[in-house]
C-alpha cells in the first residue's frame, strides 16, 4: 500500500515491478523534483524516493510512471539502467493503451537499448490542470546468456564476457575485435583468428575443429584446460598470475617462414608438455647452425630427428664422426666429421666436441649445439649442396621463470659455466621467446659481455 504521497511530491512517482526470480537493482537520472529514484525489485520491494519508503505492489514485467494532480514531466528525457541480478536486457518495451489513463500521453514515447530504458517527451505531458494519472509500459526481459557465438560477422548473443562462453563456428577465418570470455569452443571445421586482436580466457578451451589461426595475443586470465584437437599457435601466449594452463599434450608453438609463435613472462604455470618448433630457412649451402631447445626431456633423436622417421619439412638427418644407428645417428659421416657438436673451451685441440650419441643425450633448455643442418629428414648426406626448408621440433616442459647459469649448481638441466678467466662457454637461450643478452634484466656477475648467436 502506498503512503499518501500527494502532499509531498510534486513531481514524477515512478512505479516498477519484479522482472526476474533475482533481485535487479534500478537505477535513473535526476527527475523534475530534483530526487534519484533507486528501486530494488523483487519480492517484498521498496520503492526509495527522496529519502521517503513506499510499498509497492508490483505486477510482472511493467513500469509505471504516475502523475499527480497539475504534475508535469519538465525533463525531455528520463533515463533508467538496471544493474544486477541475472537480467541480461530489453528487447522490448510497449506503452500498454488500456492500463494508461494519463491524458497527453501520446508526447511519451519509451526506447530500449539493452538493460537502458529511455524516455523521451515530445510535447507537454501533464501540467496545469492534468487530473492525475498513470502512463503503463509492458516490456519483455532476457536472460543473461550463458553462451555466443561468432559466425565470422556478428556474435548471436552480444559480446562474451568473463563470465559467458564463447563458441567459434566462424569457417571464413574472420577476426573478431578484441574479445574477453569464460570458456572458448571451436566448432568442426572452424578456427579462431586473432590476428590483430587480443583474446581473454578465463576458463577451458576446446578445440573440435582447426584451433587457433593468426599472430595475435591469446592471454590465459585464470586456469584453463586444453581438450579436443591440438592446437598449432602462432601469435604471443600470456599466463596471467594465478591462473594454470594445462595444456594435456595439445600444445604446438609453431613456426614458419613468416612467423614464430612466442611465449610471453609467464606470471602464472604452464603444466604439460608443449611441442616448440624452430622453422630454418633454405640455403644456397649446407651450413652448421647454432640450435637450442626450449624444452626438457626428449633425447635430440627423438626431437630433431622425428625419432628416426622421414618426415618432410621437419627435422634433419645427423650423423655421427664415427657410430652410426647404434649411437642414434642416421649414418655415419663419409668424411669422419659429426655433423652436432658442443662447446668446451677445456678441450684439447678443437673446442667444438662431436656428440657421442643421440639417442641418450636429452635436449635440456639452456644448452646450445652446433647442428649441420642439411634439410628435413628427406634429405640425406651428400647430395646436392644447397639445403631445404626445415622446421625443428621437440616436445617436453616448458621452461618458465628464472634460470640461472653458474659454474656449479645452476638452474636443473643448464650445462655449468668455465670458471677460469678468459674462458668462453656456449649458453643458449632457455625460452620459447626472443630476449635481449645485453638486457639490464639479466643479471651477469664476473662475465664480460660478449656474445655470439645466430
Amino acid at each position: 500500500m502506498k503512503k499518501n504521497i500527494h502532499s509531498i511530491l510534486t513531481g514524477l512517482l515512478f512505479v516498477t515491478a519484479s522482472l526476474t526470480s533475482n533481485a535487479q537493482t534500478f537505477s535513473g537520472t535526476t527527475v523534475s523534483d530534483g530526487y534519484t529514484n533507486n528501486v530494488a525489485v523483487g519480492a517484498g520491494i521498496e520503492f526509495n524516493y527522496g529519502g521517503s519508503t513506499y510499498d509497492i505492489n508490483p505486477s510482472n514485467s511493467r513500469i509505471t510512471f504516475y502523475l499527480p494532480a497539475n504534475g508535469t514531466f519538465t525533463a525531455a528525457t528520463y533515463t533508467w539502467t538496471f544493474t544486477g541480478g541475472d537480467l541480461a536486457s530489453f528487447t522490448s518495451i510497449t506503452k500498454n493503451t488500456g492500463l494508461s489513463t494519463l491524458s497527453n500521453q501520446a508526447n511519451l514515447t519509451a526506447s530500449v537499448n539493452g538493460k537502458v530504458i529511455t524516455f523521451t517527451k515530445s510535447g507537454t505531458v501533464g501540467g496545469s490542470g492534468n487530473p492525475g494519472g498513470y502512463i503503463v509500459w509492458d516490456f519483455v526481459s532476457v536472460a543473461t546468456p550463458t553462451s555466443t557465438t561468432w559466425n565470422g560477422t556478428t556474435w548471436s548473443n552480444s559480446n562474451p564476457s568473463s563470465t559467458i562462453n564463447a563458441i567459434i563456428s566462424d569457417v571464413s577465418n574472420t577476426a573478431p575485435a578484441s574479445f574477453t570470455c569464460k570458456n572458448l569452443t571451436i566448432n568442426s571445421g572452424a578456427a579462431l583468428n586473432i590476428t590483430g586482436i587480443t583474446a581473454t580466457v578465463n576458463g577451458n578451451i576446446t578445440n573440435n575443429g582447426n584451433g587457433i589461426s593468426g599472430t595475435g595475443n591469446l592471454t590465459i586470465a585464470a586456469s584453463s584446460a586444453l581438450s579436443g584437437n591440438s592446437i598449432s599457435f602462432d601469435g604471443v601466449l600470456t599466463v596471467n598470475t594465478g591462473a594454470t594452463l594445462t595444456t594435456n599434450g595439445f600444445l604446438t608453438l609453431s613456426s614458419n617462414n613468416t612467423n614464430t609463435a612466442s611465449l610471453a613472462a609467464v606470471a602464472g604455470t604452464i603444466s604439460g608438455n608443449v611441442t616448440v618448433e624452430r622453422y630454418i630457412p633454405a640455403h644456397s649451402s649446407r651450413a652448421y647452425t647454432l640450435v637450442s631447445s626450449p624444452v626438457s626431456s626428449p633425447t635430440i633423436k627423438a626431437g630433431w630427428q622425428e625419432g628416426g622417421a622421414s618426415t618432410p619439412n621437419y627435422g634433419t638427418q645427423i650423423t655421427g664422426a664415427n657410430t652410426g644407428s647404434i649411437d642414434g645417428f642416421d649414418a655415419v659421416s663419409a668424411a669422419g666429421i659429426a655433423s652436432i657438436y658442443s662447446y668446451d673451451d677445456n678441450a684439447i685441440g678443437s673446442k667444438w666436441v662431436g656428440l657421442a650419441n643421440t639417442n641418450v643425450n636429452t635436449l635440456s633448455a639452456g644448452t646450445g649445439y652446433l647442428l649441420f643442418v642439411r634439410g628435413d629428414r628427406t634429405v640425406a648426406p651428400g647430395g646436392a649442396n644447397s639445403s631445404t626448408a626445415t622446421t625443428l621440433r621437440a616436445t617436453g616442459t616448458l621452461t618458465t621463470g628464472t634460470v640461472t647459469f653458474t659454474t656449479s649448481g645452476g638452474t636443473a638441466g643448464t650445462a655449468p659455466l668455465l670458471g677460469t678467466a678468459a674462458k668462453y662457454s656456449l649458453i643458449a637461450n632457455p625460452y620459447p621467446c626472443a630476449i635481449d643478452w645485453l638486457s639490464g634484466s639479466i643479471t651477469k656477475t664476473n662475465i664480460k659481455c660478449i656474445f655470439h648467436g645466430i
